[in-house]
């Protein structure tokens, strides 16, 4: 509780108000010393490091599987400025959170795609087709 509360980190939701979580190695932005956001990216990255950490986001059961979807992208973003970085993030939050929520897995998935095809960044992904685009990235397959 102690290493929590010395390394919180606040990300806001429109509806939920905060969600306070441990992100130690995002607090410090890296090497630049600032973190990103979707709409201001520090980087173009498409690595799978804001993926890894957030699963547990779609645990968190105030959170609809937009919310979830949102905060997690947002997470991801902090280091991950390429769609390719952080819109997958999202898409793996909302389907934890969907799934908690008793949705199949190809449901969950649905549901994913949706929101990925709303995002305004995501032609990449909406080129290749998102439903493949995760298959490829991804154990479904």
């Amino acid at each position: 509780m102690r290493r929590l509360q010395a390394h919180r980190m606040s990300l806001h939701t429109p509806h939920n108000g905060p969600l306070q979580y441990a992100m130690p190695w995002v607090q410090g932005g890296g090497s630049r010393g600032a973190t990103g956001t979707p709409a201001r990216p520090i980087n173009d990255s498409k690595g799978c490091g804001g993926v890894m950490r957030v699963a547990p986001i779609g645990l968190v059961r105030e959170y609809t599987v937009a919310q979830a979807f949102e905060v997690a992208s947002r997470a991801a973003a902090q280091t991950h400025g390429h769609p390719e970085g952080y819109l997958p993030a999202g898409a793996l939050a909302a389907i934890v959170r969907a799934l908690v929520e008793g949705l199949p897995l190809p449901s969950a998935v649905s549901e994913a795609v949706a929101l990925l095809r709303e995002q305004p960044r995501s032609a990449p992904i909406r080129r290749g087709g998102a439903r493949g685009w995760i298959a490829r990235r991804s154990c479904l397959n």
